[in-house]
């Protein structure tokens, strides 16, 4: 009779300890799913950006010239990329404040900015044209070559 109880006690105890552990998983499994709150700032506004210098039409006899300007945005500014004559958009230093030199081509070499919030919105594209070389044959009137603007930066 002994034993059966020492039997009965252990069977007894093995299921309280196995209930236990099932207890415990699922309170453990609740913990773990439960939603966690956070926020979430969704930032849909475009940054600006403005080249500040040179003036629009600047003429030079320097094949090398150091563009500059702003940009801004409610959150973040990222990075602010700069396109001339056909090469491809590089990203210029700075963000709020930035400048980029660059190699000029013979006649008018129009300029472009655009910058990026660290939500990558694009801002609008602002330009300007700078004309290197000769001065001289500025002077005839001519019909001027409108491009259609640059390509799309890269995403």
């Amino acid at each position: 009779m002994e034993k059966e109880i020492s039997k009965r006690l252990f069977l007894l105890v093995l299921i309280l300890i196995v209930a236990l552990i099932i207890l415990n998983s699922f309170n453990n499994f609740d913990n773990k799913n439960k939603l966690v709150s956070r926020t979430v700032v969704s930032d849909l506004r475009a940054p600006s950006v403005t080249i500040t210098s040179p003036d629009n039409f600047y003429t030079t006899n320097n094949p090398s010239l150091q563009v500059s300007g702003t940009a801004s945005d409610n959150v973040n500014v990222k990075e602010v990329r700069v396109w001339v004559n056909n090469e491809a958009w590089e990203i210029a230093p700075g963000t709020t404040s930035w400048n980029k030199v660059l190699n000029l081509i013979n006649g008018e070499n129009v300029v472009y900015a655009q910058a990026f919030d660290t939500s990558d919105n694009p801002s609008p594209v602002s330009s300007i044209t700078i004309i290197y070389g000769n001065l001289d044959q500025f002077a005839q009137p001519r019909n001027l070559y409108l491009p259609r603007g640059p390509p799309l930066p890269p995403s």
